[in-house]
């Protein structure tokens, strides 16, 4: 009877410990699950403070396609449970960079989809800077009638630090990705590792205080299109630098510039491919940034923005204004200009 005893209360111990082992493993994740919460209709907020993986991914390698980065996200955030959606859908968007009549500088984005739900991500990691960023949560195969009150939705959420379309760390780093209608996807094929679209920001946010940093971190792995729609990155400093990064036949090409919509800028062969018929997106944004010098307060931003918002099929779903000097920020959801 007593070794019977003795045999139950080494199971239970046994459990325990692996209970206070499992709680310690998913401390991060369980704190930043709670911290989901929603902040409006179709729009949400995510805090995550802590390990989500981003050095296990890059020494494994990164990843070469979706499929590889829903490995990842599968393996690291569900243990395999639930299998993610590769990424999909990234479409129109508009950004402007430019510097603040006080001095400092500001960056600008509208990102132009059919309607969808939009999270808002703060990441603070151990090793790292700590950014915020924004994306649309139909990108991870998370319909528009998502629910907090399921918890499966909850523990989804959580890849999304992994497909930022757009953000600013605490080192003023601003990032945006801007479809390009292009047939040819880019696919680098080299020894290095690889990433995704939307790996390579989280990557950048992270990592990178500069375009400098930036452009050198970009150029140390093979970048592979995401959602079978080729791209270009827009990047600015709180120092001023701004500029394009776009892949002309699989080699990188950097052009400074203070305004990116999608169509390639790259002089040459590709200048202007991907600009749809009677888009004047890239021609007004330009005219604000001239007209002005180079000199936008928020409100000019905010007006820039508003101007060349879309209201068709796709409609612009959040429009952001990143303060880089005093690293703050102006959020307007579905084209709600008077109230940020």
């Amino acid at each position: 009877m007593r070794k019977s005893k003795r045999n139950k209360l080494i199971v239970v111990s046994q459990l325990l410990i692996a209970c206070i082992i499992g709680l310690i493993a998913f401390a991060d994740q369980l704190k930043a699950i709670g911290s989901i919460r929603q902040i409006s209709r179709q729009l949400y907020y995510l805090e995550y403070q802590g390990n989500y993986g981003l050095a296990q991914f890059l020494e494994q390698g990164g990843a070469a396609n979706d499929e590889e980065l829903t490995d990842f996200l599968t393996s690291f955030f569900t243990k395999g449970l639930y299998r993610y959606a590769p990424p999909k859908q990234i479409l129109g968007c508009s950004t402007i960079a430019a510097q603040l009549p006080d001095g400092g500088y500001v960056f600008g984005r509208n990102f132009d989809l059919e309607d969808c739900t939009t999270l808002i991500i703060r990441t603070i990691p151990k090793y790292g800077y700590a950014s915020i960023s924004t994306t649309n949560l139909q990108f991870l195969g998370i319909d528009n009638d998502f629910s907090l009150s399921n918890p499966l939705n909850r523990l989804l959420v959580l890849a999304a630090v992994y497909v930022p379309l757009d953000g600013m760390n605490e080192k003023g780093l601003c990032i945006s990705i801007n479809a390009i209608e292009h047939s040819r996807q880019t696919n680098q094929n080299t020894d290095k590792p690889d990433l995704t679209t939307t790996a390579a920001v989280r990557l950048l946010l992270d990592y990178a205080a500069s375009v400098e940093e930036a452009v050198s971190l970009l150029a140390q792995y093979d970048l592979h299109a995401s959602a079978d729609v080729d791209y270009h990155f827009a990047i600015s400093d709180a120092t001023g630098n701004s500029v394009v990064v776009e892949y002309i036949n699989n080699m990188m090409v950097v052009l400074e510039t203070p305004v990116v919509t999608n169509h390639f800028l790259v002089p040459g062969s590709y200048y202007k491919v991907g600009l749809p018929a009677n888009d004047r997106r890239y021609e007004l944004l330009m005219n604000y940034f001239n007209k002005k010098q180079g000199i936008l307060s928020h409100e000019d931003v905010k007006e820039a923005l508003a101007a060349v918002a879309q209201n068709d099929e796709i409609q612009t779903q959040w429009s952001i204004i990143y303060d880089q000097t005093n690293f703050e920020l102006a959020f307007y959801h579905k084209q709600n200009f008077d109230k940020p």
